[in-house]
């Protein structure tokens, strides 16, 4: 970010912050926003610039949908991302978004506050990992600030799930389950 930018963000305050989303907003029901706005809207976002979630953010998620999962998963993780990019959908993947120097956890929490939906692969390696489960846990709180759901698992493979997912109902992409198991994502992903 050059210097002019940079001092222009470091002299905005919550205040100034918010009015400025104020306006975006009552633009945006007026008018279509270009897409530089947005993206810049989106980029200050994402950097963490804007730690502020309403108005914005709330109407304006940057993902679709964020995909939780344990490297030891990487190949099938990587299927699903690319599988639902070609249905237009878009996705918060390690690979397509970190780069080297990254925080892991500013980029994570950044990614997770900024999905519609979070996507948790259960297998035996994601159920064991501490950064699933932290991440896990970190979305279940978002699901309960925003009051429905938000959570997603899906079953890669059979496992112990976790005491607070038994409840809900995963997409099942066990064995040669796949297709069925990505229509129903798809038809949970489509739901606002």
């Amino acid at each position: 970010m050059g210097y002019e930018r940079r001092k222009f963000v470091a002299g905005l305050n919550d205040r100034s912050i918010k009015s400025i989303l104020n306006i975006v907003n009552a633009e945006r029901t007026r008018h279509q926003l270009s897409s530089e706005i947005t993206r810049g809207i989106g980029r200050l976002i994402s950097e963490g610039y804007l730690l502020t979630s309403p108005p914005y953010a709330a109407k304006h998620k940057l993902h679709d949908a964020f995909i939780c999962h344990s490297s030891n998963d990487k190949r099938f993780t990587r299927r699903i991302a690319s599988d639902l990019r070609s249905h237009g959908f878009k996705v918060w993947f390690d690979e397509f978004e970190m780069l080297p120097g990254d925080s892991l956890y500013e980029k994570i929490q950044n990614g997770i506050r900024t999905s519609s939906w979070f996507i948790v692969v259960l297998s035996p390696n994601s159920v064991k990992s501490k950064w699933c489960k932290r991440e896990l846990y970190n979305a279940l709180e978002e699901e309960f600030e925003r009051d429905k759901v938000y959570v997603v698992p899906i079953l890669y493979k059979e496992c112990v799930v976790p005491g607070f997912l038994k409840e809900k109902v995963w997409a099942n992409f066990q064995g040669k389950k796949y297709k069925t198991g990505f229509h129903q994502l798809l038809k949970r992903l489509s739901k606002k």
